[in-house]
């Protein structure tokens, strides 16, 4: 469920910071963290019409509301619709596979 909401990592806990909209957005601002640093690709041998599939669908991905303080968010599917013609869903497969990648083992130790 890509609206609900953004996991809390150990950075995030640590800091008292909690700045994504939802998890969707949490998600697509580490995809592309992941694409700026190289730390995921695409295979050579991808079939052209998936790879074009994936290019057009995170081409329309961009920030929301940018110029406002608060929380960061991503446009909506709604709009996302609009531009592209058809939905977006090899974009939000790519995305959703962040969600392993924000999971992590940490839990905060509560006294009893």
């Amino acid at each position: 469920m890509n609206g609900s909401r953004a996991i809390e990592t150990k950075a995030t806990v640590q800091a008292q910071i909690h700045n994504f909209a939802n998890l969707k957005a949490q998600c697509y601002f580490k995809l592309a963290d992941y694409v700026n640093t190289a730390k995921i690709s695409c295979y050579a041998d991808i079939p052209i019409n998936i790879k074009n599939l994936l290019i057009e669908d995170l081409e329309q991905i961009k920030a929301k509301d940018i110029d406002k303080d608060g929380k960061l968010r991503v446009i909506g599917k709604d709009e996302i619709k609009e531009s592209l013609g058809r939905s977006p869903d090899v974009g939000d497969a790519i995305m959703m596979r962040m969600v392993g990648e924000l999971k992590n083992p940490y839990k905060p130790y509560l006294a009893l």
